[in-house]
Parts: C-alpha cells; sequence; structure tokens
C-alpha cells in the first residue's frame, strides 16, 4: 500500500442495432474503464488498489484506509456517482467508530463559523445556503452535495472549509502574487511550493486549454494553482486535532497526489491515502490514486460555469 508515512516525491451508451425496417435484438456494451498500465479494463463498480495490483471489495477498502489519518476521496464535481462513493466511504468510516471529521473544497475558510453552525444543527439547508453564499462561491447545484452535507448535519461532525476566498485565485493568475493587496495575501499560506516538476507539467496542459484574455502569463497561472493547493493543504494539516479527516476535492487536486496531500503531508507528517473515482472512457493512471474506484458516467445538474 502506498502509505505516505515517509516523503517520496487532477452515460451509459448502447447500440443501435438495426435489421432492414426493423429493429434487431440488441446488445448493450458494459461499460468499462481502461487504466494506463492494466492490461485489461475494468468494469462499473471495481475498486483497484493500485499498490497491491488487486480488484478488492468495499469492505477490504475500509480495512486498509486503517492506517491513514487523512483520507482523500476526489469528484468530477458534476458526477452523481463520485458523490455517492464520498457518502459510502463517509459512512463506513464512522460506523467503524472511527473519530471523523470532514474537510471540502466547496467552502473557504472565511465562513468556517458557518459551517460550525451547520455541523452544531443550528440551520436549515435553504439557511445555508445564504449564509454560506452557495451561489456566488461554488456555483455547482446544491443537490449534488445535500445529502453528504446533511448526514454531516446529523452526526454533528466537525466541517472544515478548506478553500481560499474564491476571488483570490483570479487575481493572482491575473497580476501574480506580487501584486495582491496585503489583505489578499493574509488569506494565504507563506509557503507556496512551485517547483514541483511533474505538477508543473500538468498544469501546463490545462492552461493551454484556456484562453482568457489577462491570463496569459503561465508563470501566474501556476502560482494561482500552487497557492490554492498550499492554501487547502494548510488547513487539511492544521485542522487534523487527534481525528481522521476525510477530504472533499476535485480529482486534479489530489491527481498522484503533488496537489494537496504531498503538501499536508510536508506540514504535518500526517499519514494518507487517496481514492480516485473515475468514469468508463476517461483517462486514468495507476499512478493517479492509492484506490481508483470506477464508477457510471452520469452527470447531475450544473447551475454554474466551472471556474477552475
Amino acid at each position: 500500500m502506498n502509505l505516505r508515512i515517509f516523503r517520496t516525491v487532477p452515460v451509459l451508451i448502447g447500440t443501435l442495432c438495426l435489421s432492414s425496417l426493423f429493429i434487431s435484438a440488441c446488445t448493450m456494451k458494459p461499460a468499462q474503464l481502461k487504466i494506463e498500465g492494466l492490461p485489461q479494463p475494468l468494469a462499473v463498480g471495481t475498486i483497484y488498489d493500485t499498490a497491491q495490483n488487486e480488484a478488492i471489495d468495499f469492505e477490504t477498502l475500509i480495512r486498509r484506509l486503517a492506517p491513514a489519518r487523512v483520507i482523500y476521496v476526489g469528484e468530477e464535481h458534476t458526477a452523481v456517482s463520485h458523490h455517492r462513493v464520498q457518502l459510502k466511504v463517509l459512512k463506513a468510516l464512522v460506523d467503524s467508530g472511527r473519530h471523523i471529521r470532514v474537510g471540502m473544497e466547496m467552502f473557504d475558510h472565511t465562513y468556517q463559523v458557518r459551517l460550525d453552525e451547520w455541523s452544531a444543527g443550528k440551520t436549515d439547508w435553504q439557511t445555508f445556503l445564504k449564509r454560506t453564499q452557495w451561489y456566488a462561491n461554488w456555483k455547482f447545484d446544491d443537490t449534488l452535495y445535500k445529502d453528504i452535507l446533511v448526514y454531516i448535519k446529523e452526526k454533528r461532525l466537525k466541517l472544515i472549509g478548506l478553500n481560499i476566498p474564491f476571488y483570490i485565485p483570479p487575481r493572482i493568475s491575473t497580476g501574480g502574487l506580487d501584486n495582491l493587496l496585503p489583505a489578499d495575501r493574509a488569506q494565504l499560506p507563506r509557503k507556496i511550493d512551485t517547483t514541483q516538476a511533474e505538477h508543473r507539467a500538468y498544469i501546463q496542459e490545462i492552461f493551454k486549454m484556456h484562453h482568457l484574455k489577462g491570463r496569459g502569463d503561465f508563470e501566474n497561472f501556476y502560482a494561482a494553482q500552487c497557492a490554492w493547493e498550499d492554501g487547502m493543504a494548510q488547513r487539511v494539516a492544521g485542522n487534523l486535532a487527534d481525528d481522521t479527516m476525510v477530504v472533499f476535492v476535485g480529482e486534479g487536486h489530489i491527481r498522484r497526489k503533488y496537489g494537496i496531500p504531498d503538501r499536508a503531508f510536508e506540514r504535518n507528517g500526517a499519514p494518507f491515502l487517496t481514492i480516485y473515482p473515475a468514469m468508463p472512457h476517461q483517462p486514468v493512471s495507476l499512478k493517479d490514486g492509492d484506490f481508483i474506484w470506477v464508477t457510471e458516467g452520469a452527470r447531475g445538474p450544473m447551475q454554474g460555469m466551472r471556474r477552475h
């Protein structure tokens, strides 16, 4: 198992079959995920342990998560199946008797008092959305996350906002770190690591797909990404206490661990493991996570434009 205790260097398809003027018997090809490095594709529902090179069942997954103090479960934000995976893992860890707290990318740290109110059962759903200014900040449809957040409230789990304020990364990507106002710079960690070569190469590929006026400087774009990663890593490392933290973030932030996981580990040395949900036909490598969970491909509603 690739447990970081010592430091080492993001539609069901059917086939219509026609015979002359009649629809003949049709065969539906099961959705599968081809993982780079594996000779055979994996069926939906498979959980693959990349360190042990074997498919495992859910109960085995939960047992193998036992040594980790931080458990990252990624997501494609609009993938309903990914949120189901997150909730299933969270429930199983709580049921196992571990003291669990939850870190979420969906909230920036300045809303922590609102998250505490939610965990304490002091607000209803609509009030919570208003007080966290959900649609001004995160923008993805709230129903995608409601089951997870309601469960957190029911179990009175500590909920940690991981993100930096959402307006800061665009300011860095257009003007750089040096031109931030002092109040904005104070929201960021002192250490922002821009030296990781593999992470830089990954972000360069993302940068090539962005063509926004005023954001043509890759160094500023990369500094924004690293400020974002290190900001969330600092929140993970600084809010672990004596518990186990389950972290829900976009899969790009945990891919190959060079986003949040390695950076949090550098700060507190807490062992971690990653679960990387992936849908059929998505490009995935065995290096992307400690466990790869093949999920259905359906996506849910989306209210706003993805910002990242």
